[in-house]
């Protein structure tokens, strides 16, 4: 039914559906256009030298971004944490999160990382909470977290703290949201942190984004364009940079 495969599907490059890794058994295949573009631009990450390199990871779990976290606080100059990411890592740190989302199975490894790698993690200094039960919200320090807060976003010191780092490096991973990005004003964290891509003027600067909730926040803050290079992958970009090869890119012609 065919005389050549044609792989132009990135986004589910790393599972071993028989669309993506069969069809390429029976018939000489070869990567399309759009996925020699994923590639080439996802390849300038991970051979990196430059002098300062930054990752950024939001959203809920740190247990499915473990692997690709750690490959970071190994090659990268620092990692911002936001989210409920972040909330399990302070929790870890013995820092009162209050009624928090955070990962209770992954406090041991998040205490384990804080320790291997203190000097290269960014936390949140300051938080927006909510009290359970109420719609208002609050700034607060950490240590002023109660037990009946809810962390919603980065607060006002934390957003001018990652800008500052961003605004100065030499290139950035960013993936995942710094706050409840999905209720208004709770995007507003990551909305003032993301402008530090958009304002950064190194010459050679490059800026990569990836992963659905990623995607659909940068759209939602409109910043979209600020990056040189926006994944169409979320579980196949995380497995990509990591560096240990994808199903659907293996079974290839060379």
């Amino acid at each position: 039914l065919g005389d050549i495969y044609i792989n132009e599907c990135f986004s589910v490059s790393h599972r071993q559906h028989s669309s993506i890794v069969g069809i390429p058994k029976f018939l000489p295949s070869f990567p399309g256009i759009l996925l020699e573009n994923e590639i080439s631009n996802l390849k300038n990450l991970i051979t990196t030298h430059d002098s300062l390199t930054i990752a950024v990871f939001g959203g809920s779990k740190i247990s499915t971004k473990l692997k690709i976290v750690e490959f970071y606080l190994n090659k990268f100059s620092k990692v911002i944490f936001g989210g409920a990411m972040a909330n399990t890592l302070l929790k870890a740190m013995e820092i009162e999160i209050g009624l928090s989302l955070f990962e209770k199975s992954m406090v041991k490894t998040a205490k384990e990382l804080m320790e291997k790698f203190s000097e290269k993690i960014l936390l949140p200094e300051d938080v927006i909470v909510e009290i359970k039960g109420s719609k208002n919200s609050e700034v607060k320090p950490l240590d002023k977290i109660a037990k009946q807060d809810i962390i919603m976003d980065i607060g006002p010191k934390t957003r001018l703290k990652f800008y500052n780092e961003i605004v100065k490096s030499d290139k950035i991973l960013w993936n995942g949201p710094l706050g409840f990005y999905e209720r208004k004003p709770y995007d507003e964290g990551t909305g003032f942190v993301v402008k530090a891509v958009k304002n950064n003027k190194n010459k050679n600067f490059f800026s990569v984004a990836g992963g659905g909730d990623t995607i659909s926040l940068l759209k939602q803050v409109n910043a979209f364009q600020y990056f040189s290079f926006i994944s169409t992958g979320g579980g196949a970009f995380l497995e990509f940079i990591r560096g240990d090869g994808l199903p659907g890119l293996d079974s290839l012609n060379e």
